[in-house]
C-alpha cells in the first residue's frame, strides 16, 4: 500500500505514476487543441475584434479567449513540474533529457 499526503491509499506507486503520466498527456492534448483553435481563428479574430471599438463585449471576448490559453499553458507547465518522482532528469554532456521512470512490475 502507498499513502499520499491527502490520505488516499493507492495499491502501488506505479498506479500513481501511471495516473500522473496520463494527466500530463491529457494536459498536453488540451493545450494542443487550444493552440490549434487559436491558429485557425486568429485571422478572423483580428478582423472582427481588434479593428473595432473596445467595448465591454470585446473585453469579455479577450478575457475568455486568452484566459483559456493562459490556463492551458500554466496547466501544462505546472503539471510536468509537479511530479518530481515521475520524471527523472538525466544529463548527457551539455544536453538534458527528461525521461519517464515507471516500474510496471507487480
Amino acid at each position: 500500500m502507498f499513502e499520499t499526503a491527502s490520505g488516499t491509499v493507492l495499491s502501488s506507486p506505479s498506479t500513481f505514476l501511471a495516473g500522473a503520466l496520463t494527466q500530463n498527456c491529457v494536459s498536453a492534448a488540451m493545450m494542443a487543441l487550444i493552440a490549434y483553435d487559436h491558429a485557425l481563428t486568429f485571422e478572423e479574430e483580428v478582423s472582427l475584434f481588434w479593428q473595432r471599438k473596445f467595448t465591454l463585449v470585446t473585453s469579455f471576448f479577450f478575457v475568455n479567449r486568452y484566459s483559456a490559453l493562459l490556463y492551458g499553458i500554466l496547466n501544462l507547465v505546472s503539471g510536468f513540474n509537479s511530479h518530481p518522482g515521475v520524471y527523472g532528469s538525466h544529463e548527457n554532456g551539455a544536453d538534458k533529457h527528461r525521461t519517464v521512470d515507471v516500474d510496471v512490475r507487480r
